[in-house]
């Protein structure tokens, strides 16, 4: 956390008309990350709004542990996760925005993905398509450094099982 986070986290604390200069410093970040999760611009923002007022509600008990970043993405993680749960989406179109598809087989293992478990689904995500460090990826998730790994794990045996069994 840099010092003119922990600067604009501490004035919001005591004053929560202050949280808007962390707002606009991380909203479309926030809005960006669910709504690649979502693939629905008006699910996602309704999520991004959730996902900072319960940030404005906690903000007090914030420790920083990590970013403020990685906190919000935490609950914006928890946030969608209850989304899914109370919508019980199942086979919605992944959407990679920015990340280009070079051939067949990176489609077919990005299928492959949105197939596995939430928090393996996530971890691959979060790991090597947005490029996060296994530390805020712990964070986010709530995770220990051994559950990080061995989700990591469990999802590229299941990826390499299922490409090697399609191809």
């Amino acid at each position: 956390m840099d010092e003119d986070e922990g600067l604009l986290i501490e004035r919001a604390k005591s004053n929560p008309q202050d949280f808007g200069l962390l707002y606009e410093r991380y909203a479309e970040a926030v809005y960006r990350f669910i709504l690649s999760r979502t693939h629905n611009p008006d699910e996602a923002e309704d999520l991004t709004a959730d996902t900072f007022y319960k940030a404005l509600k906690g903000i007090k008990n914030f420790r920083g542990e990590a970013s403020f970043k990685c906190y919000l993405f935490r609950i914006a993680t928890n946030t969608v996760y209850s989304w899914f749960k109370r919508k019980k989406y199942a086979n919605l179109d992944p959407d990679y925005g920015e990340y280009e598809l070079e051939n067949e087989e990176s489609e077919e293992l990005l299928e492959e993905i949105e197939k596995l478990p939430f928090k393996e689904r996530e971890v691959i995500r979060m790991h090597y398509i947005e490029g996060k460090k296994p530390s805020e990826i712990e964070f986010i998730l709530n995770i220990s450094k051994s559950n990080f790994y061995r989700l990591l794990n469990d999802a590229l045996y299941r990826l390499r099982n299922e490409m090697e069994k399609n191809g």
